[in-house]
């Protein structure tokens, strides 16, 4: 369990994630991703003097936008397109 949370073996995981993840909750991860990013951009900006907080902030965004991109991947949807 302790392993899981280093980023290496946190990449791995998400990776196994997505690969098991439907057509609907592919659909849904991505559609959820825009409100998700714009209420962490207020926590970003709600905790700008608090270090630890934005570092916590920073890796789930960080996180969220790798395992955005294998959902994209997988979707076929190439990330430099606009919607």
């Amino acid at each position: 369990e302790l392993l899981g949370k280093h980023p290496l073996f946190r990449e791995e995981n998400i990776k196994k994630e997505v690969d098991q993840m439907t057509q609907k909750q592919l659909v849904n991860f991505t559609s959820s991703s825009v409100k998700y990013f714009h209420d962490q951009k207020n926590q970003l900006e709600k905790y700008k003097d608090d270090a630890d907080k934005l570092a916590e902030i920073n890796m789930r965004i960080e996180l969220r936008e790798y395992k955005l991109a294998l959902v994209n991947s997988k979707l076929g949807i190439n990330a430099g397109e606009k919607k």
